[in-house]
């Protein structure tokens, strides 16, 4: 299943106070993926390579930008696109300088 909508928002963390903790005293706390309006079988994957709509633009994957046949590694790009937000806490790519097709291609930095 591609997802290709992954993004902090359909992320959800979510805490299980009642249930024992694995770890000892830190809470027990799952990831939940939410928002699957977007996913279709990995094996449909050819006939939506055109849709330029997949993916937030901040969190689209060189292949989607492009137009080239793609598989789950889009979700894995968005994956890594949320990683590095969190870590700098910052988008990996910018909204100011939208191409064409409304997708942010300025780094970080300018």
């Amino acid at each position: 299943l591609i997802h290709a909508d992954l993004k902090p928002e359909n992320i959800l963390l979510v805490s299980n106070p009642c249930e024992k903790a694995i770890w000892g005293s830190l809470p027990d706390i799952s990831i939940k993926v939410v928002d699957f309006g977007n996913s279709f079988p990995s094996t449909k994957a050819t006939l939506y390579f055109n849709d330029y709509e997949l993916q937030t633009p901040s969190h689209r994957a060189p292949e989607v930008l492009f137009g080239i046949p793609f598989s789950f590694k889009i979700d894995v790009w968005s994956v890594a696109c949320v990683l590095l937000n969190l870590l700098t806490l910052q988008q990996a790519f910018s909204r100011p300088e939208e191409d064409k097709r409304g997708v942010d291609c300025s780094p970080i930095g300018r």
